[in-house]
């Protein structure tokens, strides 16, 4: 089987306000994040982006929805790249939450069973981008692809995993920040990382 050139774009949404108001969320783009997004649009405006995919929070949709404008492709949402379900810490302020979850926050926040009450697991998390990874590695259009992604950190770093045949590591291997840009391209049946930074 002739293996399709794939070129991943994953993209970490601009920082929101959750961000700014230091607390549990997924909330609207600041306008540092509006200027991050339109930055990354910019660049992708003529690198021929076949498909955008996101996940469904907030500001990764706002960061989708300035990056389609630019480029004229339709987003695609996909809840296996969402952001954790954090149960019952969600809206809460991080005071809040080192408060009230002190002993839950000294444990290793990469085992594989770690998670917030009520919300998802690390491994949980896990499953559902290597999921969509390995929908990633059954393209076969015959044409060169390039997708553009947008999600969130821990997502991304498990949807590396997976795109590259790894168990669950409990560790992240990159840090993407708000804003940041990364580039992976397969060749044979693998893919590695060719770029990694932000706008």
């Amino acid at each position: 089987m002739i293996v399709t050139p794939v070129t991943l774009y994953l993209i970490r949404n601009g920082t929101d306000a959750s961000d700014a108001l230091q607390k549990f969320g997924d909330d609207r783009l600041t306008t540092e994040g509006i200027d991050q997004a339109t930055k990354i649009a910019n660049i992708l405006e003529n690198q021929g982006i076949t498909l955008l995919y996101t996940s469904p929070s907030k500001p990764a949709r706002e960061t989708a929805d300035i990056i389609s404008d630019a480029i004229s492709v339709s987003v695609s949402e996909d809840p296996r790249i969402r952001s954790r379900d954090l149960g019952e810490v969600n809206g809460l302020t991080y005071n809040q939450v080192s408060q009230r979850y002190s002993a839950l926050l000294n444990k290793s926040r990469f085992d594989r069973a770690w998670g917030f009450p009520g919300g998802e697991t690390n491994f949980q998390i896990y499953e559902r981008a290597k999921s969509f990874a390995n929908q990633l590695l059954q393209i076969s259009s015959g044409r060169r692809e390039k997708i553009a992604i947008i999600s969130h950190n821990m997502v991304m770093n498990f949807l590396i995993y997976g795109l590259q045949g790894l168990p669950y590591q409990e560790k992240m291997f990159y840090l993407f920040e708000g804003g940041s840009f990364s580039v992976m391209e397969r060749a044979a049946n693998d893919f590695g990382m060719k770029y990694f930074g932000k706008v």
